[in-house]
This record gives C-alpha cells, sequence and structure tokens, in this order.
C-alpha cells in the first residue's frame, strides 16, 4: 500500500471513531513532512480534510439540530450549509487533478467518492430534521414514511465509497455505526469517569434507539423465547434490558388480581404470507385478523377465549377511537360472563345467594336475556358459594339441550317450582 493510502486509511478510522483532535494531529504531521508537495493535488487534498473532521464532530453532537445563526448580512453557518461548501470545494479539486499523474488520479478518485459521502450526510441530516419535526409537531409518527425515506438513502448509496481508504467512514453509513464506535471505545474508570457524558448526542440516541427496540421486541416475541430458554434464562435475559415490560405487565396483572392481560395485533390490510419459506405457486395462508401477541399469563391461552370475540367485535366498532394515540378507549362489559373481577361477580348475584329467606327479590332484570348458563364463570365461583343450598338452582335442574329457553325464563320456572314446594309444606 502506497503511503497516501496508509494516510488517508489512518485518518478516516480516526474520523469515524470520532478521534477528532488526533486526527486533526494526523493531518498536521503530514502536512509538515510534505511541505514541498503543498501546491500539488495532495497538498490541496490535505487542505480541506480538517473541514471533514469538524462537520463529522458537528453532525455527531447534533449540530444540525441547534439554532440558526442566520440573520439578515449575515452568513448562514448551519451544518448543511458546511457539508454543500465542502461538497462544491472537492468537486473543484476532482476537476483539477483528474488526469495529472498517479497522486493526482488518488485525489481525483477520494475527492469524488467523498462527495457521494458528504451527499449521503445531506440526506440523513434532512431525514433526521424530519423525524425531529414529525415528533414535535404531531403526536403520530409516521413510521412508514420514514422506513422508506432511509431505506432509500441506504439502497441510494449502497455502492459508494468503495475506495479501500474510504471503508471507515463507509460503515458509519450503515447499521452498524453504533457496534462499531462502542466496540472502537474502551471506556473505564478512568478521570473522565464522574465527569458529564462526553459521548457525542448521535451516539447516544442511537445506542438508546438500539436499546428501546431490543426491548420491545424481547417483549413482541417473548413467547417465542421462552420456548427457547428456561424460565431462569428468560428472567436473566429480560433483566439485561433497558426496560423489563413483560415484567412490568406480569407485576401489574398480579398486584390488582386481573384475569389476564393481553396485547392484540391488528393485521387487517397487512401482507404477510406466513412464516417460512413459501413456493412462488403456493397461495399465502390465511391468518387471523386478530393474532394475540403477548398474553400474561401463559396459561391463558390455553383455555377457551370465550371473551376474545367480544373484544374483536369492540376493536372494529371503535377503530377511529383507538387510532387516537393520546387517548385511552376502554369497554365496560354489561353482561356477567364479560366481567373479568371476581368482585363484579359478587355485586351482581349477591341478592341471589346471600339472602336465602328473600328469594322472592331476585332482581332478574340485572341478567340479558341472551345470557346462557353455559357461560357461567365457574371458576371464580367462591367456595362460600358453592356450600350454598341455591346452587341446585344452577345445576341440578338445567336443562343443557334446550337452547331455545333464555336464562331468564328457566331461573323463573325453578324459582317457582321451589316457592311452590314451600307452600306446600307450610300448608
Amino acid at each position: 500500500m502506497d503511503h497516501e493510502d496508509e494516510f488517508l486509511n489512518a485518518f478516516f478510522t480516526q474520523v469515524a471513531q470520532l478521534c477528532s483532535e488526533k486526527a486533526k494531529e494526523t493531518v498536521e504531521k503530514e502536512r509538515e513532512s510534505c511541505k514541498q508537495m503543498q501546491m500539488g493535488p495532495w497538498g490541496m487534498l490535505l487542505l480541506h480534510l480538517p473541514q471533514i473532521v469538524i462537520a463529522e464532530r458537528s453532525y455527531a453532537d447534533l449540530g444540525f439540530l441547534h439554532t440558526k445563526n442566520k440573520g439578515f448580512l449575515r452568513k448562514d453557518n448551519s451544518l448543511k450549509t458546511v457539508y454543500e461548501s465542502l461538497k462544491a470545494d472537492l468537486k473543484r479539486l476532482e476537476e483539477m487533478t483528474r488526469g495529472t499523474n498517479s497522486i493526482g488520479a488518488t485525489v481525483a478518485n477520494v475527492s469524488s467518492q467523498l462527495c457521494q459521502f458528504i451527499t449521503a450526510r445531506i440526506q440523513l441530516i434532512d431525514f433526521y430534521e424530519r423525524m425531529y419535526n414529525m415528533s414535535t409537531n404531531s403526536k403520530v409518527m409516521k413510521h412508514q414514511e420514514l422506513l422508506q425515506c432511509i431505506e432509500g438513502i441506504v439502497e441510494c448509496h449502497l455502492l459508494s465509497c468503495s475506495h479501500l481508504a474510504l471503508i471507515a467512514i463507509k460503515t458509519s453509513l450503515t447499521g452498524n455505526a453504533c457496534e462499531f464506535i462502542f466496540q472502537s471505545w474502551k471506556l473505564g474508570f478512568g478521570a473522565t469517569f464522574l465527569k458529564a457524558n462526553q459521548q457525542p448526542a448521535l451516539y447516544q440516541w442511537l445506542v438508546k434507539l438500539r436499546s428501546a427496540i431490543l426491548a420491545k421486541c424481547s417483549l413482541y416475541f417473548h413467547t417465542t423465547l421462552s420456548q427457547q430458554a428456561s424460565p431462569g434464562e428468560m428472567r436473566s435475559i429480560m433483566s439485561k434490558q433497558s426496560v423489563d415490560y413483560y415484567h412490568k405487565i406480569q407485576s401489574f396483572q398480579r398486584k390488582h388480581d386481573i384475569l389476564a392481560i393481553l396485547i392484540i395485533f391488528d393485521s387487517r390490510g397487512t401482507e404477510n404470507s406466513g412464516s417460512g419459506y413459501k413456493h412462488p405457486g403456493r397461495g399465502a395462508d390465511v391468518l387471523p385478523n386478530f393474532p394475540v401477541v403477548v398474553c400474561c399469563p401463559n396459561t391463558f391461552m390455553q383455555k377457551s377465549l370465550v371473551h376474545l370475540d367480544k373484544i374483536q367485535t369492540k376493536i372494529k366498532e371503535r377503530q377511529a377511537e383507538l387510532l387516537a394515540m393520546d387517548k385511552v378507549t376502554y369497554h365496560k362489559c354489561t353482561k356477567f360472563f364479560k366481567v373479568f373481577e371476581r368482585s363484579s361477580f359478587t355485586r351482581k348475584f349477591a341478592n341471589m345467594t346471600d339472602n336465602k329467606n328473600d328469594k322472592a327479590k331476585v332482581d332478574l332484570g340485572l341478567l340479558e336475556e341472551d345470557d346462557e348458563f353455559e357461560e357461567f364463570p365457574a371458576e371464580d365461583w367462591t367456595a362460600k358459594d358453592e356450600d350454598s343450598a341455591d346452587i341446585s338452582v344452577w345445576e341440578d335442574n338445567w336443562d343443557d339441550d334446550d337452547v331455545e329457553d333464555d336464562f331468564n325464563q328457566q331461573l323463573r320456572a325453578q324459582l317457582e317450582k321451589q316457592k311452590a314446594s314451600e307452600t306446600t309444606k307450610e300448608s
């Protein structure tokens, strides 16, 4: 490798690792050792390299989101303007040095590819500004638009910066930028440990984004992950995340004695052929419109979900309300078999079970006409209720085959029979 290629490789590696001061020192040493070539192609390239260091450092510190110092008769010194000015200078340098000699060819090639890199940086600045404005001016993030924008930038510059000396800065345009910087920095208990965080703002934000994505995906794929590891390993893995969402849901469910907490995905309108490879000639599998993504506790999914159909119906009916991100939408169940909390069952049926001497005062209006006994949550019936003599009204004489008779009619008939038998005994 020539001396010029070795220098460029070392310089751009330092720039990619955000070692700004070290990169400036490297350029100054090279300029001191090449005083005779200051007016040549190599010397002119060295004049522009410190500007790249300054621009990259400002980019890493999110300098493009700071207040612009532009006004009347004042030069625009925004980061985007700095990049555009640097791109124009490198373009002129490319035209001046092309076809001169071997060093000039190297300078022209590097200048051309640096222009491609700067173009990508300007597009990324527009992307971050768009995302920032979207988050401040609207409560709903248009993630699909942002995804299409960043995918277009990556696809456009996939083959750019192919020079070996520019591989380091090209890495910063890919998804491995955070990992690359993290592996290159050796953080320890040094003199700067108790000082403020010296890491660039963009790096800190990318690390937080990565942690947030890992935490959310760990929640969404908790069922699949739990099948690949033991409960102890799962607790250890989840505890290492920035936020253990599943543990929070589990604690909330246990604290408030909730029957179950479900996260349901509305897959209507999404294109998905299912998991795994599918032959092109084979049609897509029909997937449920409302698959259950997360269920706490897991044993709830093993039972018959008598409530799931009602939940899906309410999601369809109140879809417009669910689109409001800042509003909590809830539905109060009016039928006894849809209420999850045990206390609700006790309140509704207290006048039937607690007062044995006043059975004539049973309020049948509390029960809906289409409520069938087979829907009654027997697992939520207390031991006290099981010992009651009135349980025969529910179990002993229930006609499972008579689907035409509703709940009220059969209950009224049983109460009338029991009242008639008591009258006969008294007489």
